[in-house]
């Protein structure tokens, strides 16, 4: 409730939240997998402003993706940022090869 607080109570479309985890998965160790992940909209807010905004939370992982139609929120002890150009079905593309840890939030 605190991300769409944020924007005004506005309703969250979300695109996937929990999900099994299969051998052909991409990413062996998603947050998803546990519960823990959640990739959603907004809708009427661009994704750079939802993506802006959670990354000033706390102990969180934010995961951009310009070429899908979502941004990726998970729980976890170091905050994480990372820019993913695949599109959906496609196997990671992160900006500079990799993910982003940071020890504080990105707005400390």
């Amino acid at each position: 409730t605190k991300v769409s607080d944020h924007f005004g109570g506005r309703p969250i479309r979300i695109v996937s939240g929990f999900r099994p985890a299969t051998r052909s998965q991409y990413t062996p160790h998603s947050q998803h997998n546990i519960g823990r992940a959640v990739d959603f909209s907004i809708p009427g807010v661009p994704n750079e402003l939802v993506r802006d905004y959670c990354r000033t939370l706390h102990k969180v992982g934010v995961g951009y993706y310009p070429n899908s139609s979502f941004v990726h929120l998970d729980v976890r002890d170091v905050q994480t940022y990372w820019i993913d150009y695949s599109g959906p079905g496609e196997a990671p593309r992160y900006a500079n090869g990799s993910k982003t840890t940071r020890a504080e939030p990105a707005g400390s």
